[in-house]
């Protein structure tokens, strides 16, 4: 049993390697307070030693808590299952306080987890919630906050001037535009599936919705909702921006075989704007300097949403929890 002033890390972090931006981001987020692993950060510590006893001291005795941020494939990897096996152990031995899990997507914890066991979850919660949670956590294990040194507070500023360099690089690369181009179809698609589930629920309800790669309507008698994506030609997001008009009335909606564009009586429209967050998602800012002058108070009217950035996803229920409060 390591006792509660020998600990090497207060936070270790499990994670898979396509979540090791949001490790750093959470590792950050600690600083100066509580010291933390990555393995990326630590990965000179071990250059020259096993690395398999390395990572087993770490998460079996090194650190006071371990985060698993957990996604589909979790502990089915080489490193994060020998990673498993040591949360496990020690879990079992501290009467599983040892540990809390962040949920990434909607893939059930292990069975190990207890269901009772407290965890946090990024699709409910901020960046900065589950910051807070860890810190408790933390604490609640016998962490103590240390002050920054200005060495320390040198290299993270450093860091967070590279990642944000490489965020503004990625919205412009090949490879960040045809990310994008993803993210607005999965939008779309997020909003059919919404519309999908209404329509289950009220099979009375006469609503039809379309989409094809740069639009999709919601039509009622009523009237109507899209949402286009309005992106000038080249390899930049300049003035690229997704439009999300107020129709008077039932539109013809787009299907995915028609170039199709949706006309009617237009009553006005929002605009979001794309760009990488902090922790390397997509996300979507209400832009009102580009809102038509009569729609900006229809926004603040029927918004009900405060978040500064929406996911694609929580933008696709705005998007559908808009037309029905409109309509």
């Amino acid at each position: 049993m390591v006792h509660q002033d020998e600990f090497k890390f207060d936070v270790a972090f499990s994670f898979l390697s396509v979540d090791l931006p949001l490790a750093r981001q959470l590792s950050d987020g600690l600083a100066p307070g509580l010291s933390s692993f990555v393995y990326d950060r630590k990965k000179e510590e071990l250059l020259g030693t096993d690395g398999m006893d390395a990572f087993a001291r770490v998460f079996g005795q090194d650190a006071r808590l371990t985060v698993i941020l957990h996604r589909e494939g979790w502990s089915t990897t080489p490193w994060t299952a020998f990673e498993e096996s040591h949360i496990k152990d020690r879990a079992l031995h501290s009467r599983m306080n040892s540990f809390i899990v962040v949920k990434l997507d909607d893939v059930p914890l292990p069975l190990w987890v207890p269901e009772t066991h407290l965890y946090a979850s990024l699709s409910t919660e901020t960046v900065d919630d589950i910051l807070a949670v860890i810190r408790v956590r933390a604490r609640q294990q016998g962490a103590t906050t240390r002050r920054e040194t200005v060495a320390q507070q040198v290299l993270r500023k450093q860091r967070e001037d590279e990642a944000e360099r490489l965020r503004r690089e990625r919205e412009t690369s090949p490879d960040g535009l045809a990310e994008l181009h993803d993210e607005v179809c999965r939008l779309f698609n997020d909003v059919g599936a919404s519309v999908d589930e209404v329509r289950q629920g009220n099979l009375a309800l006469n609503i039809e919705f379309g989409s094809n790669d740069l639009e999709c309507a919601i039509a009622r008698q009523q009237c109507s909702t899209s949402a286009a994506w309005l992106q000038p030609s080249g390899n930049s997001l300049r003035n690229a921006r997704l439009r999300i008009n107020d129709w008077r009335g039932r539109v013809q909606v787009p299907r995915s075989n028609s170039p199709q564009t949706v006309t009617g009586s237009h009553i006005g429209a929002i605009h979001f704007v794309p760009s990488v967050s902090s922790s390397d998602e997509w996300v979507w800012r209400h832009d009102s300097s580009l809102d038509d002058q009569n729609s900006d108070g229809l926004y603040r009217l029927l918004s009900g949403l405060s978040p500064e950035e929406f996911r694609t996803s929580e933008l696709a229920d705005f998007i559908v929890k808009r037309h029905f409060e409109k309509c």
